[in-house]
């Protein structure tokens, strides 16, 4: 499954309007991988974006999770942004 969000940020002093398509969440079971399953999802996922008129699409991954990482390269997605916090006891 995939599920996305369409997220509408107007203007404000800290960063220019935005439109894009947030993936949210994507998953494919571990015995459908490779099957072309992963692929057809993101497909559905630009032609969602075509039909709105959306010229972007995010996601987010987790570090650790190197094998999405390449799939998502392999589909044409760029790294963008890094996040970083610390746990405070």
């Amino acid at each position: 499954y995939v599920f996305c969000n369409l997220v509408e940020k107007p203007d404000n002093p800290f960063i220019n309007a935005q439109r894009f398509l947030m993936i949210e969440q994507i998953s494919v079971r571990p015995q459908a991988h490779r099957r072309g399953v992963g692929d057809s999802l993101m497909k559905q996922v630009e032609a969602t974006a075509s039909d709105l008129d959306v010229k972007r699409i995010e996601l987010g991954s987790w570090d650790f999770n190197v094998g999405a990482h390449g799939f998502f390269e392999q589909m044409g997605y760029q790294k963008h942004h890094f996040k970083f916090w610390k746990t405070i006891d």
